[in-house]
């Protein structure tokens, strides 16, 4: 059996991937949303763009010269600033508030009534038009300067020296004069200060001097106080502490090495010791072996063994030359013994004077280390108080030098800044750009209504598409019924009414589909169902029933809907409340007096019958497995319009019967969860569900629709219609 996937996996998957083509559908479905936001964000751009003073913007082009010739008076090191930041320096300053304020007061922009529009605008004090006098309450500088620095803007311009000075304003000639004007004010608040600065400087110059020469002569004596507490060992620091560090590496080399012949003469005395008078193990050790005592003996030995091997050859022990090369044999190896018994005691002695001289080269070590801390310290100290004199020597030499700049430049301007373009009157505002104000609202409406689809397609929670509903259900989609307008006597006979439509072919895709599940001996009894009422199953079930009986079979439609009975009305027009089913079942009627003649050939109808008080137990008491036997004998096919599954428990006391069924539910219109929630009911119940039919699918519905337009358009039943194909009238 296929299993159903939740709700949230199925918008898990959906929203996981973007699709493009999922978009562009949303789009088109819902371009009333689209359409809406657009109108009203382009109606606002327009309402902003028309409401909007005009602005001018006057510019003042600067550039920053490479060399200076002010000197700073009050720094003693080069400056590291790197270009960069210099050029950010005086973006900044130039527009700074002491400069805005210069521009206030010079101007007597607190008398002027076209800048004060924009004071009063800005500061909201009273409702302004242009060229209004002064209000009477008194406006300050301050004031005037934050409202000045709101419209001034300086930029650098990137990879240039050059600066920009912009100044808005709704007068062209204002906006020009106060660009103007923020570069002469900065130009003369700058020789102020510069001047003002030359006089601190050069005062502070001179009692700096003063300090710093006292100072100097104070390390200087504190130098030579030194040199004579230390004598002549002052004078070469660097020789003795050369000559020390020499020693120092030689002892350490003996020290080292006087260690490892200790260290080696001591393993060797405890493995002799260990192994006491074995003679044999006693030459395993290197020590032993390579004595010249014992070499030696070793070596006449092995030639004694080599002769002694030879005579054996030749005579018998008795003989003489046999006995006395064995006396001399016996006399070598006990010579060889008393040799390697005697090396313990010159081992011994050996590690003795070893572990003496070792202790004697670490004597001598730290003698010598305690000399270079003592020379280290002399000299850290001597070093320190160089270094100081130099330092202070150095800062009054400087300070000498900056007294005498400070006399060459005293009369010097500053002149870092030259004017490359001045400021004028533009004949054009650059506020509001109109362009880009209506693009942009364009640009935010189309955005902005996209979004507003998109969330209103997420939000509808219906079956929108074929595609969506086979993925969801996991169900086959046997027709997808567009949505269809009133036609013919309307009583919802598409197939009969309007046979060339695009909504009876969809009853005969229907049609088709059903007859390929399997034979026709095992198809011959059908329930329409659907999950909640207003699906359009009655549709579905009737013009069903009505194209089996166009293709010859004989049919008969039940209207199992005891509650809300919709057949008769439909077939008739009218809701005669006549005999039916519940008169079958309650045995008052037979089924000849029960089925109603239409003007279809081979179709007829029953209707539900007389209202019965509660129709789920009169069909679980009786159930209608007899009404349909019966009308098998008579008919070729059976077709039962039930009621919904989720109002009512009666469509599944039906199923014992029934062969296929078909649930219907309606495009953008049913929730998913309650599609899914029949479905499972229906399997639950056992019954032989066949698949969805989606009902009312708008036409071209987007994605995963079916496109009738485009088909149906075509010239085929132009050609073929009026010969009565489809059961269309001759």
């Amino acid at each position: 059996m296929i299993q159903n996937r939740s709700e949230s996996e199925f918008d898990q998957e959906a929203g996981s991937s973007v699709d493009l083509r999922q978009i562009y559908h949303v789009f088109l479905e819902r371009i009333w949303a689209v359409l809406l936001v657009l109108t009203l964000t382009t109606f606002l751009g327009g309402l902003y763009v028309v409401r909007s003073p005009k602005i001018y913007s006057a510019t003042l082009t600067l550039q920053v010269e490479q060399e200076s010739k002010i000197v700073d008076l009050t720094k003693f090191k080069p400056d590291e600033q790197t270009t960069t930041e210099i050029l950010k320096t005086f973006e900044q300053t130039i527009v700074s508030r002491p400069v805005l304020e210069r521009v206030a007061a010079t101007n007597q922009l607190t008398k002027n009534g076209e800048f004060l529009t924009i004071y009063e605008r800005k500061k909201g004090l009273f409702d302004a038009v242009a060229g209004t006098a002064a209000p009477e309450k008194e406006i300050s500088i301050d004031g005037i300067a934050g409202t000045l620095a709101a419209i001034t803007e300086s930029r650098m311009r990137r990879g240039t020296r050059l600066i920009d000075v912009s100044v808005e304003h709704p007068n062209a000639a204002m906006a020009a004069l106060l660009a103007n004007s923020i570069f002469k004010q900065y130009v003369q608040l700058s020789y102020e200060q510069y001047v003002s600065s030359g006089l601190t400087a050069s005062q502070f110059l001179v009692e700096e001097a003063e300090k710093l020469k006292k100072k100097m002569l104070s390390s200087e004596k504190a130098l030579q106080t030194y040199r004579e507490k230390v004598g002549s060992a002052a004078i070469s620091l660097d020789d003795k502490k050369d000559i020390v560090g020499q020693k120092l590496k030689e002892m350490s080399k003996k020290v080292t090495e006087a260690k490892s012949v200790r260290i080696s003469l001591e393993s060797d005395l405890a493995q002799i010791q260990q192994l006491g008078t074995n003679i044999g193990a006693l030459l395993g050790i290197a020590s032993v072996a390579n004595d010249p005592t014992v070499r030696d003996i070793k070596s006449n030995l092995s030639k004694f063994e080599s002769e002694f091997a030879t005579i054996k050859q030749r005579y018998l022990p008795k003989h003489p030359k046999y006995m006395g090369t064995l006396s001399a044999l016996t006399e070598w190896r006990n010579a060889l013994t008393n040799a390697v018994m005697k090396i313990p005691q010159t081992i011994e002695i050996s590690y003795r004077g070893a572990k003496s001289s070792e202790e004697t080269f670490e004597a001598a070590l730290k003698e010598q280390e305690a000399l270079e801390l003592v020379l280290n310290k002399q000299k850290l100290e001597f070093d320190t108080l160089s270094r100081e004199v130099e330092s202070d020597r150095g800062l009054y030499e400087n300070v000498m030098k900056k007294m005498k700049e400070s006399q060459i430049s005293k009369e010097l301007q500053s002149d870092k800044l030259r004017v490359i373009q001045p400021a004028i009157a533009p004949e054009r505002p650059s506020k509001p750009q109109k362009v880009k104000i209506m693009a942009a609202a364009v640009l935010v409406g189309l955005m902005g209504g996209l979004m507003l689809a998109l969330l209103l397609n997420q939000i509808d929670s219906s079956i929108k598409s074929v595609d969506q509903a086979e993925e969801f259900l996991q169900l086959p989609v046997l027709s997808a019924i567009p949505q269809i307008t009133a036609f013919g006597n309307n009583r919802g006979l598409v197939v009969v009414d309007d046979a060339k439509s695009i909504g009876a072919e969809a009853i005969r895709t229907l049609r088709t589909s059903l007859s390929m599940l399997g034979k026709a001996e095992n198809r011959r009894v059908y329930l329409f169902t659907s999950a909640i009422p207003a699906e359009g199953k009655t549709f579905c079930s009737l013009n069903y029933a009505v194209s089996l009986a166009q293709q010859g079979s004989k049919t008969l439609l039940i209207d199992g809907d005891l509650r809300r009975p919709a057949v008769e009305k439909a077939i008739s027009g009218k809701d005669k409340k006549a005999v039916g089913v519940t008169d079958y079942i309650l045995g008052q009627k037979t089924l000849k007096e029960i089925v109603q003649q239409t003007g279809i050939e081979n179709f007829s109808f029953i209707p539900a019958g007389t209202t019965a008080p509660n129709p789920a137990e009169l069909l679980g008491q009786h159930g209608i497995d007899g009404l349909v036997a019966e009308a098998l004998l008579n008919y070729d096919r059976v077709v039962i319009d039930s009621a919904p599954v989720h109002a009512v428990s009666d469509t599944l006391l039906m199923l014992k019967r029934v062969q296929t069924v078909c649930l219907v539910a309606r495009a953008n219109k049913t929730p998913r969860k309650a599609t899914l929630r029949a479905v499972q009911m229906l399997r639950q119940a056992e019954a032989p569900l066949a698949g969805l039919i989606l009902n009312r699918l708008p036409r071209r519905v987007g994605l995963g629709g079916y496109y009738y337009d485009s088909y149906y358009n075509y010239s085929y039943y132009g050609k073929y219609g009026a010969k009565g194909v489809y059961g269309a009238k001759a």
